[in-house]
């Protein structure tokens, strides 16, 4: 089983993680050149 992940957020990155712990091949999609796009560009802090 293949299955794409899109967003290469925390929330993306950890469902991956998962998936591959279960042997699922992921592949991972960001459409920003940095992974944790929205996360780390939001300059508020979390």
């Amino acid at each position: 089983m293949r299955v794409a992940v899109i967003g290469a957020g925390i929330r993306g990155l950890v469902s991956a993680y998962v998936l591959a712990k279960y042997g699922i091949q992921v592949v991972l999609y960001e459409k920003s050149h940095y992974f944790l796009g929205a996360h780390c560009n939001s300059h508020g802090g979390v």
